[in-house]
């Protein structure tokens, strides 16, 4: 296909080959990822067709997101929401406003994620996304309202059950709040308990300085060091808020 085949078969090949490839990692693309779906912007950009041109800037800019690019991801996917709306296309909207807040998120810019989020229930983009349901936890729990945070993040967790997708990679986005006032409220059994589904190897692994924190909490937990424990998850929650997990 790469030598032979068309414009069109060669996108759907490089599409094929990018998403297997973010499923193995967990979501976690290397930099060959990233050159993949450079390529695959290119191509729809030969062909003219704006709706996989759109396409294009919304895959590339999901997987900068992760690469830890964000003002390079922000570029893309403002690109593909410029372009939805213009277009009226309603599901490359919803895809842009779901994942653009975790660029704010990770800046900590609590107003711009509520901006995005109110266009999205503007647009009709957040019904029935589980996502949308852990941004407004994590906005509750930037404002400080813890009794919001557990109402939201609920939300998000029956909502994915609902969905019935095989494997959701995403459910942190649900279940870091949940930790989070667990710790504030000295639930320490309960935050254990949510973690294991965190380090679940069906789900996006946390940045490694988490990651650690997190392994290192479960280990004392599970030795009868409680203290220790509690002490390594008050430590979790600064590092989580720094990195927009919280």
């Amino acid at each position: 296909i790469e030598h032979y085949g068309t414009q069109e078969q060669r996108k759907f090949l490089t599409d094929a080959l990018g998403m297997r490839d973010m499923f193995r990692s967990r979501f976690m693309p290397s930099e060959q990822s990233v050159a993949s779906l450079r390529s695959a912007l290119a191509i729809a950009e030969q062909t003219g067709d704006k709706g996989q041109i759109g396409a294009g800037h919304l895959a590339l800019g999901i997987v900068l997101v992760w690469a830890d690019h964000l003002d390079e991801a922000e570029e893309h996917l403002g690109e593909a929401l410029r372009m939805a709306e213009q277009a009226d296309v309603a599901w490359l909207q919803s895809r842009c406003l779901t994942f653009l807040p975790f660029i704010f998120r990770r800046r900590g810019q609590v107003e711009q994620v509520r901006s995005l989020l109110t266009r999205a229930q503007d647009a009709g983009a957040a019904q029935g996304n589980s996502i949308f349901s852990g941004h407004r936890a994590w906005l509750a729990w930037r404002e400080g309202n813890l009794t919001e945070v557990e109402i939201f993040a609920r939300k998000l967790v029956e909502q994915g059950q609902q969905q019935q997708v095989e494997i959701n990679p995403f459910q942190w986005v649900g279940f870091w709040p949940l930790i989070g006032v667990a710790i504030v409220q000295d639930k320490i059994a309960a935050a254990i308990d949510t973690m294991h589904i965190l380090l679940d190897p069906t789900q996006q692994p946390p940045p490694e300085r988490l990651r650690v924190l997190l392994k290192d909490a479960l280990q004392a937990w599970d030795a009868g060091k409680q203290e220790q424990a509690r002490a390594l998850l008050l430590q979790v929650v600064p590092v989580a808020e720094e990195m927009g997990y919280l």
